[in-house]
């Protein structure tokens, strides 16, 4: 019986609200409304807020790590791919890339005592550096190198750990994390070139290496002067081309080459056409002995001049061929090799195990 009655009680309540609120005139109730607004809303929208800017399980941060650069003394970092993009925080952060290589930045202060700033680096594998930058006079360290990071063989530091404990731990980690020192690299870096993946020390040590193998190329040969020009083999490691040429001289003047030069040009020319050449870029360029040696009793020996050149990986269309040019240094007596398409066919792969 006293549920009914309160029950009832409370429905003749907020039957007498609902007509004190419509006797009301129409401004009143328009600003009762809009206080109820602003007083619900705020906390409405600061929950949304805290929900969406809130700490989330799927986010990855990148810690930056702490650089030391000096006006005088320039920090080079290398990275394990190409660098696709590179923001400095302020003007006097100078960062530029190593002219001919794709992976080593140089970073350097542009004035002495400047406020810490920023660095940020996106190479092409799709990874984030991002970098403390603050200015020291004699910084710690000058080469910096990223590429052997996940490697366990290295140890940090100053951080107090020992190398089981590192191996212990996963390496994204100690990467991340901002605290760290850095590595220190037991050997000497290398530098990966534009537009192949060998450096300057694989290319030449594959030079080494065909420079004992035997010719397996005959008949491209040209003679004059007294001088003999001659292929001898083509190899190819990485998206390098390698080709091998010995030279020799039967000529009583000593012979001394000044350029070897290597063209794509067409196999038969229009005539009033001028000729349109396509010169091939050199990687490197090695040669041993001298064109006057040969195998005789004598006190000379050898066979000639062995030359490697090192060229960026080609092909030849229907229709064109190979031309490489040798230049004498302070004489006249120039020559000219033609190669055709089908001699390429012949290249050799270089094993360098």
């Amino acid at each position: 019986m006293k549920n009914i009655q309160r029950s009832l009680k409370e429905k003749n309540t907020k039957e007498n609200t609902l007509k004190t609120v419509r006797k009301m005139p129409v401004s009143l109730n328009c600003i009762a409304t809009m206080w109820v607004l602003i007083l619900l809303l705020p906390g409405h929208i600061l929950a949304q807020n805290s929900a969406s800017f809130g700490p989330s399980p799927m986010m990855q941060v990148v810690a930056a790590r702490n650089l030391e650069v000096s006006c005088n003394r320039t920090c080079m970092l290398i990275f394990p791919a190409a660098i696709q993009s590179a923001d400095r925080g302020a003007a006097y952060v100078l960062a530029t890339r190593v002219p001919g290589s794709e992976n080593v930045l140089k970073v350097k202060a542009g004035r002495s005592g400047f406020n810490p700033s920023s660095l940020t680096v996106i190479t092409k594998d799709g990874q984030v550096y991002a970098f403390n930058v603050s200015y020291k006079a004699r910084p710690p360290y000058l080469v910096l190198d990223f590429r052997l990071e996940k490697e366990n063989n290295r140890k940090p530091i100053g951080n107090g750990r020992c190398k089981e404990q590192q191996e212990q731990q996963p390496y994204a980690q100690f990467r991340n994390n901002p605290k760290a020192d850095y590595l220190q690299n037991v050997g000497s870096g290398s530098v990966h070139f534009s537009g192949i993946p060998l450096n300057y020390a694989e290319v030449h040590q594959c030079m080494e290496s065909i420079k004992l193998k035997p010719a397996f190329i005959k008949g491209v040969h040209k003679n004059r002067f007294g001088i003999e020009l001659k292929l001898e083999g083509v190899y190819f490691h990485k998206e390098v081309l390698f080709f091998k040429f010995g030279l020799h001289n039967k000529d009583g003047i000593p012979f001394k080459f000044e350029s070897l030069r290597l063209f794509i040009r067409d196999n038969k020319m229009a005539r009033r056409t001028a000729v349109q050449d396509q010169e091939l870029e050199t990687l490197a360029k090695k040669s041993w002995g001298l064109p006057e040696q040969v195998n005789t009793s004598g006190n000379t020996t050898g066979n000639g001049q062995q030359i490697v050149v090192a060229v960026p990986r080609f092909t030849i269309a229907d229709g064109k061929r190979l031309a490489v040019t040798l230049r004498e240094e302070a004489g006249d007596r120039h020559l000219t090799l033609k190669v055709k398409e089908r001699v390429l066919r012949k290249t050799r792969t270089i094993n360098t195990k």
